[in-house]
């Protein structure tokens, strides 16, 4: 039985280092284990030691974060240098978790980086603002982005519904855009008033 009472399953493999057994009964139903709460899961894989930002054009935007060390995310990183933090079976980006433990509620819009260190989860140097307010950040930082157009969409959505290309990070690099974009249109995220 597991701690709340309810019966738990037998475990098909032996795990060593979750303590199951191939055969015998689960000590907890999935979510129910003895796991550290998330503030202490989080903070726990923070590196409060990361670089301080140096780029000029950056700290004229942003003097408040001017000889502050980012914080870097030592879990799991993507391909793109995010953290990502497992919640309840679902993967948020580890800048947004910071966001949401400091400020007590999750953005509506984007968390974004005034650092531009995408692993960093310190909150003075995130802000919340819209997808228009994360690009424009980026091009008065003269960092470029690319903005798709509608047909590129159309183009995107068509490839995806064929199923034809194997991987969205080719995809993405065809279009110049991260994979993360391309695995947004695909589950309407972004650009969902778009059809083929």
């Amino acid at each position: 039985m597991c701690g709340c009472g309810q019966p738990t399953l037998i475990s098909k493999q032996t795990d060593d280092s979750s303590n199951r057994v191939k055969g015998q009964a689960m000590r907890f139903i999935k979510g129910h284990g003895s796991f550290k709460p998330l503030f202490e899961r989080f903070w726990s894989k923070v590196n409060k030691n990361g670089p301080v930002l140096s780029d000029t054009k950056v700290l004229a935007l942003y003097p408040e974060i001017a000889n502050t060390n980012c914080w870097l995310w030592t879990g799991r990183l993507n391909e793109d240098g995010y953290g990502s933090v497992s919640i309840e079976g679902a993967s948020h980006g580890a800048h947004r978790v910071a966001w949401y433990l400091e400020a007590g509620e999750w953005t509506e819009g984007e968390t974004c980086h005034k650092c531009d260190n995408p692993a960093c989860v310190r909150f003075s140097h995130l802000f919340d603002g819209t997808h228009l307010e994360n690009i424009h950040d980026c091009s008065v930082k003269g960092r470029k982005r690319t903005v798709l157009t509608v047909e590129q969409v159309q183009d995107i959505k068509r490839v995806l519904s064929q199923n034809v290309w194997g991987s969205l990070a080719r995809l993405a690099e065809k279009y110049g855009v991260v994979p993360a974009t391309i695995s947004n249109i695909n589950t309407n995220k972004v650009w969902k008033h778009v059809t083929v």
